[in-house]
């Protein structure tokens, strides 16, 4: 049995700008992708997008060559910009499913 994007989220992400307890108890929000100023979730709902720009700090200066840049590359033809901060995206989840990423509490 595969494990849905909510549990990977909830099993491999730490969302450092949110209620952890809260995050748990009302499940994560993943970005699925985005259409001009419109993000999707992964249940279709439509939001308007107004960060701006904050997802791109996550990649780091000089990087070329890594797993991690080459799925941001995918990511980028999907959803456009978004910050993990509070929220999951796909092509992340996937990326991190087999990694122990989050330390025990």
């Amino acid at each position: 049995m595969h494990a849905t994007l909510e549990q990977l989220d909830l099993k491999h992400l730490f969302h450092p700008n949110t209620d952890l307890a809260g995050h748990a108890m009302a499940g994560p929000l993943i970005w699925e992708r985005g259409e001009g100023v419109w993000m999707y979730n992964t249940h279709g709902r439509r939001t308007l997008e107004g960060m701006g720009g904050l997802w791109f700090t996550a990649l780091g200066c000089g990087e070329r060559e890594s797993e991690f840049v080459e799925r941001l590359g995918q990511e980028l033809e999907r959803v456009i910009e978004r910050s993990a901060g509070e929220i999951g995206l796909v092509g992340g989840l996937e990326l991190v499913a087999d990694k122990d990423t989050v330390p025990d509490a």
